[in-house]
């Protein structure tokens, strides 16, 4: 059953992003939500140094960091 359960941060987020798509509207929300991940994608894609990713923050990107 533990397995099942959202990790309180996830929770918390997922809480955040309802209440952001019921005062903005969903739409707007989705799209800046796409734009993030696809600009930390690509930072995380072109900084493949790790002293680059640990220096931008971006370690937690790749697991294997």
């Amino acid at each position: 059953m533990d397995r099942h359960r959202l990790h309180p941060r996830l929770r918390g987020l997922l809480l955040l992003g309802g209440r952001l798509g019921d005062l903005l509207g969903r739409r707007r929300v989705f799209i800046v939500g796409v734009l993030i991940f696809a600009i930390a994608s690509l930072l995380g894609g072109w900084l493949t140094e790790y002293s680059w990713r640990l220096s931008s923050g971006l370690s937690c990107l790749r697991p294997s960091s």
